[in-house]
């Protein structure tokens, strides 16, 4: 019996999120890997409440629940030039490789190399 308890928790859980999401059953089933079947069945299980027609449209978000999730537009711009380049790469011997990206400080490589080398 643990079991049920359980997966009603989970089910209300999912339900929760489906009236909050402004989605139909069907996109909001496809959206998250639900047989909408048994989406319908738990959702209407307890509820006596019948189905919505499935060919409805989601609600804009001017008429969603102020919690609701909301997709935003996203502009993704480029990093910096130098983030963009590959790094150069110095081979000392079969054990010790050094990469360094564009922009790098001269005199930190050239310490770096003297204490792979091993002088002071």
């Amino acid at each position: 019996m643990p079991r049920q308890r359980t997966d009603d928790a989970r089910w209300q859980a999912v339900i929760a999120d489906f009236r909050r999401s402004g989605l139909t059953q069907p996109e909001f089933c496809r959206l998250r890997g639900l047989p909408l079947h048994t989406f319908r069945r738990r959702l209407y299980a307890r509820s006596g409440t019948p189905p919505a027609p499935t060919s409805a449209k989601p609600t804009t978000p001017a008429s969603s629940p102020p919690d609701a999730q909301r997709f935003v537009p996203v502009t993704v711009v480029p990093g910096p030039p130098a983030a963009m380049a590959d790094p150069l790469v110095l081979i000392l011997d079969d054990r010790h490789r050094i990469a360094v990206a564009p922009g790098f400080d001269p005199d930190t490589l050239l310490r770096l190399v003297d204490v792979v080398r091993g002088r002071p």
